[in-house]
C-alpha cells in the first residue's frame, strides 16, 4: 500500500501550496530562460567555429591548387623550347612544334590544365596547346597583356574566363617571360579547370556536422562547384542577395539570414601580411572592383533550428521536469518546514551561477605579444571599433587602449592566465578611443601554449556593447523609478501575478490584491470595463493584440490612465495558456492630449474672433483641369469683407471671391506659396473686387501649409492715405534734424537705432546707415553697459535722463558723449520708442579725469598718495576671503635721504624718489600696490601671499633692486632702503598694521639701515 495522504493537507493548505508554487515557478523561468539563451548562444558559437574550420580547409584547398598552377607555370618558363621560341622575332614552325609538344606533355601530366599558350609582347600567338580547338578569348588575352606590364617575373596574374562558353567559368593565369638580359619577351598563359577543384572543395566543405553547403564563387556571383542539391553556375548573388552584398563590402565575415547562417572568405588567396596589395605571388584582376574568388559555407535554417533546446525531446522533458520539481518542492515546503532552508540555498546557488555566466560574441579579433601586450595582427572590425588604422593599432599595446579604472582588473586576469590557472577569460571593460572618450566592450582572451606551458599566442576578441550597457542602465533606472509594471496571468488556473510596480500603478498593497482576473476588474473604471473585457476576449481568440488604454480607480478615489501591452502563449492545440504583459501610467500624457484638444478649440475660437480676414486655401490638383486654389476655411471677418456668408464661400474656387482678371499677380504669388514657396509678405498691395471701382490696399500675409496656404490681410486704404499726408511733414522734420549741430536719434525699445542725423559722422566717424538698425549697446564701452541698461529701464517708464558714456569711434577708440533722451508715450500711455540727442563730451571728461588723477596720486612719483593707498588697503582687507591668502605691508624708508638732498640738491633728491618709485613698480607682482606716504617713505601692499616668508622674499627682491647705482648730473648715487614687513591679522585696524610695519622699519634703521626686518 502507498503512503497515506497527510491529514493536514486541507483545501486551504493546497491553496497556500499554489501561492508558493507561483513565485517559485516564476523564479525558475527567470533563471531558466537566460541559461537556455546562453546555452543556445554557446551552441551557435561552437557551430560557427566548426564551420569556420571547414571554411579554412576549403580556402586552403583553393590556395593549394593555385600554388600548383604557379609552380607548373614556373617550370614551363625554364624549358629550352621556351627560350628557342622567345629568342627570335619569328620562330620557325619546328621550334613552335617542340614547344607545343612540351605543352601537350604538361597537359597530360597535370589534369587541371586545360590550355597553355605563349604570346609575344606585341600580342602575337607564338605557340598553343589545348584540350580542345577553341582559341582563347581575344579580350582575355589583351587584358592579360595589359596587366602583365606591371608584374614582376615571379608574379602570377589570375582572372576568371568563360572558355569555351558554358555555365562554369575557368581560371586564366598569366606569367611574364623574360630573356637572359632580364627584358620582357612574352607572356605565358594557362587555363586551369575549376571542376576538379570544385569536387575537392565539395568533399571538404560538405563533411561537417550540420548539413553544411559549400559554395565556391566566381567574381560574378556564380558557383564554380555544384553543391548538394544545386548545380555549377548557380546564380548565388540572385539567390542570396544579402550575403552577396556583404561579400562585396567586407572580405571576411558572418551573415545571419532567414535562409540560415553564412560564413565566407572573399579573396582568401592573397597572403595576409600583404593585405591584398597585389605585390605577392598572385595578382588578381580588380578592374571591376569585385572579388575574384569567394568561399562560402551555409548552415541551413532548419539545421540551426535542430540545435535548439526546445526542438529536442530531451530539452522539453528537462523543462517539464524542472517545473514538476518546483511543484513537488512547493508542496514539500508547505508540509515540511525543514526543506525551506534547502530550497533557499538552491535558489541562491542558481542566482550566483547566473550572475557569473558572461558570454559575448566579439567581432574584433587580434593577436598580441604575450610579454609586452603589443598588437601583432588586427582585423578591420577591431580598427573600426577603436576608430584607428591597423598601422596605428600595431604601434599600441592593449594596456594603452584600456580605461585606467579597468586596467588593474584586466592585468590580474592576465597574470593568472600566464600562471596557467586557466587558458581563457572574459571581461567587460572600457576601451579608450582616439579622442579620449571610452567605449564599452566584451573582451574574450584565449591562448595557445608550448609544451613547457608558456604562452605561445595570445588571442583577443572584442564586441561593442556600448549600446547594451546604455540600455541596461536605462532599464535599471526605469525599473527603480517604477515606470513599467509587469504582470503574468495563468489563464487555466486564473492566477494573476504582479510585480511590485504593478501595485504602485493601481494604488494597492500586495495583501489587498487577491491575484485573480476578477480582483483586477474591480479596479477598472466602470465606464471602461466593457471595452477592456472586449479587447481581452479579442486577444484570447487571436483576433488582435491586447493593448488597450483604460482608466483605473485607486482606493483613495483618484483616477489614473493605464496603457497595457501583452503577449499570448498558446498550447500545442492552439488554446490560450498564459498571457504576460506590462502596464505603465500615461495619466500625464492623456492630460497633455486633452490640453492640446482644448488648445485646438481655443485656436478655432480665436480665428473666428479675429478682426482681420483669414482664409485657409487648399491646392486642388485634380486631373480634370488646371490646378486652382479653393477656400477650405474662412473666418467671419473674411466673409464680411467679401459681403457673403461663410457657407456661400466654403469649397468655392478663390476666383469666386477675388477676380483673376484684375488681380493676376496676386493669384500667381499665392499659387507659388501653395506649391511650397517661401512666405509672401506684401504691404499696401492693391486688390480689385470690381473693375469699375478703385482698388483697396491690403497688408497681405501668405504662408504655406500642408496641401495649401493660410492667407490673412488687413484693409489699410485709409492708412495709406494718411501716410501720404505724414510724408510731407516728415520731410520738413528731416531737413531740420540734418542741419542741427547735435546728433538727433530715434531708437526702439530693444535698443536698435531706427534713425540718426548725419551730424554723427563728424562726431564718431560713422555714416548714419552704419548705425541704423544696429543695437546701440554694440557700440557702447563694456564698462558703461550697466549704466545704459539702467537708463533704458527709465526710458521704458517714460522718464527723461541725461548722462554721459563712451561710444566706439570708427577708428576703434572710444569717445565720450553726453546723452539727453526720453521715452515716447502714445495716446494709451505706453512707451513706444526713444528719442534724444548726443553732444561731444570728450573735453569735459578729460578735464574731470585729470582733476581726479591729481587728487589720488603723488605728483612727483605718480604713485598713490597717502590717502589713496590707505583707502585701497582698507578695501582689500574688507573684501578679502580666507581662500585668497594674506595681505602684507612693506614700509620702506630711503636711507640718508637728507644727505642726498644736501649734497645733490632737491632736484637730485626728486630724481632718486622717481627712480625708486619706478624700481618698486617693476619688482612687485601684478595686483600689488605702491604709494608714497611721506617725504622719503614708501608703502607697498602685497596681495595673496601664502606666508610671512613669501612676503620677505618679495621685500628682498625690492631691497636688491633699489641698490642699482643712479647717475645724477653732479655724481653717482647708490640708494638703499630700510624695509619693515608685517602681515595683516584678522581684526587688525589699518592704522595698527601700518604702525607695526613702521616699527619693523625702525628696527631695520636701528640695526644699521639697508636691510629688511619682519614683525609677525
Amino acid at each position: 500500500m502507498g503512503r497515506p495522504w497527510p491529514s493536514s493537507l486541507t483545501p486551504r493548505l493546497l491553496w497556500r501550496c499554489l501561492w508558493v508554487f507561483l513565485p517559485i515557478s516564476g523564479a525558475i523561468s527567470l533563471v531558466l530562460l537566460p541559461m537556455v539563451a546562453l546555452y543556445e548562444h554557446s551552441r551557435r558559437q561552437a557551430l560557427e567555429a566548426q564551420v569556420e574550420g571547414l571554411l579554412e580547409a576549403g580556402s586552403k584547398q583553393v590556395e593549394f591548387t593555385l600554388q600548383e598552377v604557379a609552380a607548373n607555370t614556373a617550370v614551363i618558363t625554364t624549358v629550352p623550347a621556351m627560350r628557342d621560341v622567345l629568342g627570335v622575332s619569328s620562330p620557325s614552325p619546328a621550334r613552335r612544334q617542340r614547344l607545343e609538344a612540351v605543352f601537350r606533355s604538361q597537359l597530360r601530366g597535370y589534369e587541371r590544365l586545360r590550355a597553355l599558350a605563349v604570346v609575344s609582347t606585341d600580342g602575337r600567338l607564338l605557340a598553343q596547346g589545348s584540350r580542345n580547338t577553341t582559341p582563347l578569348p581575344a579580350a582575355a588575352v589583351a587584358s592579360a597583356l595589359s596587366r602583365a606590364q606591371t608584374l614582376k617575373p615571379d608574379q602570377l596574374w589570375l582572372s576568371s574566363v568563360q572558355w569555351p562558353a558554358r555555365d562554369a567559368p575557368e581560371l586564366l593565369a598569366a606569367r611574364p617571360l623574360v630573356d637572359a638580359a632580364g627584358q620582357r619577351s612574352g607572356l605565358l598563359l594557362a587555363v586551369v579547370a575549376f571542376t576538379p577543384l570544385a569536387h575537392d572543395f565539395n568533399r571538404i566543405t560538405n563533411s561537417g556536422p550540420a548539413l553544411e553547403l559549400g559554395y565556391l564563387l566566381s567574381d560574378d556571383g556564380r558557383t564554380i562547384n555544384a553543391p548538394p542539391g544545386g548545380s555549377a553556375g548557380m546564380n548565388f548573388a540572385a539567390r542570396f542577395p544579402r550575403v552577396w552584398q556583404q561579400i562585396q563590402r567586407q572580405p571576411r565575415g558572418v551573415v545571419h539570414t532567414d535562409q540560415g547562417l553564412f560564413l565566407y572568405f572573399a579573396d582568401p588567396l592573397l597572403p595576409p601580411a600583404q593585405g591584398g596589395s597585389g605585390e605577392g605571388l598572385f595578382v588578381f584582376d580588380r578592374d571591376r572592383q569585385r572579388q575574384p574568388l569567394a568561399v562560402v559555407i551555409q548552415v541551413p535554417a532548419d539545421a540551426l533550428h535542430r540545435t535548439s533546446v526546445f526542438a529536442q525531446p530531451v530539452g522539453l522533458a528537462l523543462v517539464a521536469l524542472l517545473y514538476g520539481l518546483a511543484a513537488a518542492g512547493s508542496v514539500g515546503l508547505v508540509i515540511y518546514r525543514r526543506h525551506l532552508e534547502q530550497l533557499k540555498e538552491e535558489e541562491r546557488r542558481l542566482q550566483q551561477r547566473l550572475e557569473t555566466v558572461q558570454q559575448s560574441a566579439g567581432v574584433g579579433m587580434c593577436l598580441c605579444d604575450p610579454l609586452s601586450g603589443r598588437f601583432l595582427t588586427v582585423n578591420a572590425a577591431l580598427c573600426a571599433f577603436f576608430g584607428r588604422s591597423d598601422a596605428e593599432l600595431l604601434r599600441c599595446t592593449w594596456q594603452d587602449l584600456t580605461h585606467p579604472e579597468d586596467l588593474e582588473a584586466d592585468q590580474k586576469l592576465a597574470v593568472r592566465l600566464h600562471h596557467g590557472e586557466f587558458d581563457s577569460y572574459r571581461l567587460r571593460k572600457r576601451f579608450l578611443l582616439r579622442d579620449g572618450s571610452s567605449k564599452w566592450g566584451d573582451l574574450v582572451v584565449a591562448c595557445t601554449r608550448d609544451p613547457d606551458g608558456s604562452i605561445r599566442d595570445l588571442i583577443g576578441q572584442i564586441a561593442d556593447v556600448s549600446e547594451l550597457v546604455a540600455k541596461t542602465a536605462y532599464l535599471e533606472a526605469a525599473s527603480s523609478a517604477g515606470v513599467v509594471g509587469i504582470w503574468d496571468w495563468d489563464i487555466t488556473s486564473d492566477v494573476l501575478t504582479w510585480d511590485p510596480v504593478m501595485y504602485r500603478l493601481y494604488g494597492l498593497r500586495a495583501e489587498d490584491f487577491e491575484g485573480t482576473r476578477e480582483a483586477w476588474e474591480k479596479a477598472v473604471h466602470p465606464d471602461d470595463k466593457a471595452f477592456v473585457l472586449q479587447e481581452l476576449q479579442g486577444a484570447l481568440r487571436g483576433w488582435r493584440e491586447y493593448q488597450p488604454r483604460f482608466r483605473v480607480i485607486w482606493p483613495d478615489g483618484s483616477i489614473h490612465t493605464i496603457q497595457a501591452r501583452s503577449r499570448l502563449s498558446l498550447r500545442p492545440d492552439g488554446t490560450p495558456l498564459r498571457m504576460i504583459g506590462v502596464n505603465y501610467d500615461i495619466t500625464e500624457q492623456v492630460e497633455r492630449e486633452q490640453e492640446v484638444q482644448q488648445q485646438r478649440q481655443l485656436l478655432s475660437a480665436t480665428i473666428d474672433a479675429l478682426v482681420d480676414p483669414l482664409l485657409f486655401l487648399t491646392l486642388d490638383q485634380s486631373a480634370l483641369g488646371d490646378p486652382q486654389l479653393r477656400i477650405a476655411e474662412i473666418n467671419p471677418a473674411a466673409a464680411a469683407f467679401f459681403r457673403r456668408s461663410q457657407p456661400q464661400l466654403l469649397g468655392q474656387p478663390l476666383p469666386e471671391a477675388i477676380p483673376v482678371t484684375c488681380n493676376e499677380h496676386l493669384h500667381q504669388r499665392l499659387m507659388a506659396v501653395a506649391r511650397g514657396g517661401p512666405p509672401w509678405l506684401a504691404d499696401e498691395s492693391p486688390l480689385w473686387l470690381c473693375e469699375e471701382q478703385p482698388p483697396l490696399y491690403l497688408d497681405l500675409r501668405a504662408v504655406a501649409m500642408r496641401q495649401g496656404l493660410v492667407l490673412s490681410f488687413r484693409d489699410v486704404s485709409e492708412r495709406r492715405q494718411a501716410s501720404h499726408r505724414i510724408a510731407s511733414s516728415e520731410e520738413r522734420f528731416r531737413l531740420l534734424a540734418e542741419n542741427a549741430s547735435d546728433v538727433v536719434f530715434r531708437a526702439n525699445l530693444t535698443g536698435e537705432t531706427e534713425w540718426i542725423t548725419p551730424s554723427v559722422t563728424p562726431l564718431l566717424g560713422w555714416a548714419p546707415a552704419e548705425l541704423e538698425q544696429q543695437p546701440f549697446a554694440d557700440f557702447v564701452h563694456p564698462g558703461d553697459l550697466e549704466l545704459l541698461m539702467d537708463m533704458r529701464a527709465a526710458f521704458r517708464r517714460g522718464e527723461r535722463r541725461q548722462f554721459r558714456l563712451r561710444v566706439r569711434h570708427k577708428d576703434g577708440g572710444y569717445h565720450w558723449v553726453g546723452v539727453n533722451a526720453r521715452g515716447v508715450v502714445d495716446s494709451d500711455g505706453r512707451v513706444t520708442s526713444l528719442v534724444g540727442s548726443w553732444r561731444d563730451a570728450q573735453a569735459e571728461m578729460e578735464s574731470e579725469f585729470a582733476l581726479e588723477r591729481r587728487a589720488r596720486t603723488d605728483p612727483l612719483t605718480g604713485l598713490f598718495n597717502r590717502q589713496e593707498i590707505l583707502e585701497q588697503l582698507e578695501q582689500l582687507e574688507h573684501h578679502r576671503r580666507a581662500s585668497d591668502g594674506a595681505l602684507a605691508v612693506l614700509f620702506c624708508d630711503i636711507d640718508h635721504f637728507k644727505a642726498i638732498n644736501d649734497r645733490h640738491g632737491h632736484g637730485g633728491g626728486d630724481k632718486v624718489l622717481q627712480a625708486l618709485a619706478d624700481r618698486l613698480r617693476q619688482n612687485i607682482r601684478q595686483g600689488d600696490l605702491v604709494g608714497r606716504i611721506g617725504g622719503d617713505e614708501l608703502l607697498v601692499v602685497l596681495q595673496a601671499v601664502p606666508s610671512l616668508q613669501a612676503a620677505l622674499a618679495i621685500a628682498a627682491k625690492v631691497h636688491t633692486a633699489a641698490h642699482a647705482p643712479l647717475q645724477l648730473e653732479d655724481g653717482e648715487v647708490v640708494p638703499t632702503l630700510s624695509i619693515g614687513v608685517t602681515l595683516i591679522q584678522t581684526g587688525d585696524a589699518i592704522d595698527a598694521v601700518v604702525a607695526r610695519a613702521d616699527q619693523a622699519m625702525y628696527q631695520a634703521k636701528s640695526g644699521g639701515r639697508d636691510r629688511v626686518i619682519a614683525i609677525s
